[in-house]
């Protein structure tokens, strides 16, 4: 296959919010699903400088507000998010000289909240559990918050209109001008409903002839108010990240959208990982929602359709979750593998020859502890288990401002849990770790770690039954 760039001009900005838009349209290979009859394009929006399509609305909130008077210097933008539009707006904020507090729900990912406090913002966490219009629900405390800090403004997406507004002047003709005005169908997943509301009001005013299609993850109200009007009973809980949701809010526009397709997010998962595999494109949860929705569409459609699909967010945001296994067994999106037969060492939660050997510094020993969440750290002399790191002597040293970072790790031992070999049968985990809090694997070659916590979530993943 031959790669050919395509030409661009040199770009050069003042500012960073002037990098946002313009982001990339990929094609999706053919034999990415062979019985697509429609040919796909994907609308890469993690190439934002914020990593997602939230920050089109971020930039567009955010500068209206200041035109209009409702933030002024030194004031604090405020926000309820579940993570990309708190990132874009802690991103603008940042540029721009303002605070930045986000209401976050306690589900989203961990790279969420990292990022965005990384860039200067104040996290608070709300129960996800707590139902619309409940005190504490997020979108609640985000609104009392803004109400409380004074010279606060409440970006409040889900009923801003220059949400879709941003999406009605930039993606739309963003997104017709790419295809060449060839575009039959536009996909795209809703979260709070402002990309398709924008991206439907351009196109029914312009170009009514393209169709919108939404994607919708199961558990989610959309759909069924979109056709029947009503909203129904709560559905399950769905883990597909910044689509779907459990009511509808002010910015969704029922009347643009031609199509709500419903995507299992296991097929949503399988869809985006297949997509990082053998494309290279590494998206969000979100994206296999809007992508598995696109194909649906492709096998109905005539020959030759062209097809738009909106990628919100990049794949890094979802390690911890969406992409790593254990975290998918839990939430119940992977069926099990069912591993009668496991070992020991399919039980460990990443790769082997987790220690440090006994003449290595301590301060190895302190940067793999502080790295990696699996304790305790095996120390090994001449292929032999000394003992593991302890860590309370060092929690001292530490405390007494003792010069400790030279000194080796033989000088820093306590007693090892016990030891099991790593072909050992599983279920020999279970006595032990009822009674120690962890235990030591030996391998043929390693010594890692295997806590209680990193054994349930294997149990989970290999659908084993202690």
């Amino acid at each position: 296959m031959k790669v050919q760039r395509a030409r661009r001009e040199e770009a050069q900005y003042h500012h960073i919010l002037d990098a946002v838009g313009q982001t990339p349209l990929v094609r999706l290979p053919k034999s990415f699903d062979p019985s697509c009859r429609a040919t796909i394009w994907l609308k890469l929006e993690f190439m934002n400088p914020g990593g997602s399509i939230k920050d089109r609305i971020a930039r567009h909130m955010l500068l209206q507000a200041i035109a209009q008077g409702q933030l002024r210097p030194g004031g604090w933008v405020v926000e309820s998010t579940s993570g990309n539009t708190g990132v874009g707006l802690a991103m603008a904020s940042a540029a721009l000289g303002y605070g930045c507090v986000l209401v976050i729900p306690d589900n989203i990912s961990a790279e969420k909240i990292a990022t965005v406090k990384a860039l200067g913002a104040e996290v608070v966490l709300a129960s996800s559990a707590a139902p619309p219009g409940d005190p504490g629900h997020y979108k609640e405390v985000g609104r009392r918050l803004a109400a409380e800090r004074p010279g606060s403004w409440w970006a409040n997406q889900f009923e801003n209109p220059f949400n879709p507004e941003a999406h009605e002047r930039g993606t739309g003709p963003e997104l017709w001008a790419q295809c060449r005005q060839g575009l039959d169908i536009v996909v795209a997943g809703c979260g709070t409903g402002g990309t398709l509301a924008g991206l439907g009001r351009f196109f029914n005013q312009h170009h009514p002839q393209v169709r919108l299609v939404a994607a919708d993850p199961e558990g989610s109200v959309y759909a069924h108010f979109w056709r029947h009007g009503t909203l129904p009973e709560p559905g399950n809980r769905h883990h597909v990240e910044g689509v779907g949701g459990d009511q509808v809010h002010g910015v969704f526009a029922r009347e643009w959208i031609d199509q709500f397709r419903t995507i299992s997010e296991a097929e949503a998962m399988r869809t985006v990982h297949r997509l990082a595999k053998c494309t290279g494109i590494f998206a969000g949860a979100s994206s296999g929602l809007a992508l598995a929705a696109a194909l649906e569409e492709g096998r109905e459609s005539p020959p030759g359709s062209q097809i738009a699909v909106i990628l919100p967010d990049s794949g890094s945001r979802y390690l911890s979750s969406a992409y790593d296994p254990d975290w998918r067994a839990a939430h119940g999106v992977d069926p099990p593998s069912c591993e009668p037969s496991a070992t020991i060492r399919d039980l460990l939660a990443e790769p082997p020859a987790f220690s440090v050997d006994a003449k290595a510094p301590a301060e190895t020993a302190y940067f793999l502890l502080h790295r990696r969440s699996l304790r305790p750290l095996p120390v090994i002399g001449d292929g032999r288990l000394l003992g593991v790191f302890d860590e309370a002597e060092l929690l001292a040293a530490m405390a007494d401002g003792r010069d400790w970072q030279a000194t080796p790790c033989d000088q820093w031992l306590q007693a090892a849990p016990p030891v099991l070999a790593a072909e050992d049968a599983w279920r020999q985990t279970v006595p032990v770790l009822q009674h120690h809090p962890a235990l030591v694997v030996a391998g043929e070659t390693y010594w890692s770690a295997l806590d209680r916590r990193h054994a349930l979530r294997a149990f989970a993943r290999l659908g084993l039954r202690p």
